[in-house]
């Protein structure tokens, strides 16, 4: 084997040792490493791109819907204050009647209706007369 870089005696000066890759060689292997690692990462970006907008939705679909539950238990919460009244109120009706009844109001009508916040507790009971 010939000493400092010379070249063997069948060998043209510039040329690659035998079996030795050129500097061209390598470096076009270099080129193809860097190219297939540059693609690989390009395609790990273009998935965790997907992943980030799958993501996203996910949590704004999730924020909509915990909003909603929220406004509706609002909702619910609110008519539940409003008419909380509502049976207790009904039970009492009767007893109003008969109170009206007992004291001997002129005015006193069972078929008189009565509403709690705009919802009939009990609907006015009309009497048609007959023709004569």
């Amino acid at each position: 084997m010939p000493e400092n870089n010379q070249p063997e005696p069948n060998q043209t000066p510039g040329q690659p040792l035998s079996g030795a890759p050129s500097p061209e060689e390598l470096e076009a292997a270099q080129a193809a490493s860097e190219f297939d690692a540059l693609t690989v990462a390009q395609a790990e970006v273009a998935t965790l791109q997907a992943k980030n907008t799958e993501l996203a939705d996910s949590y704004l679909r999730a924020k909509a819907e915990a909003e909603n539950a929220r406004r509706r238990a609002d909702e619910e919460i609110s008519k539940a204050r409003k008419f909380a009244l509502e049976s207790f109120a009904e039970s009492l009706l009767p007893v109003t009647d008969s109170l009206e009844a007992g004291l001997a109001i002129k005015d006193a009508s069972p078929q008189q209706g009565y509403l709690i916040a705009d919802r009939v507790l009990r609907p006015a009971l009309v009497t048609v007369a007959a023709p004569r």
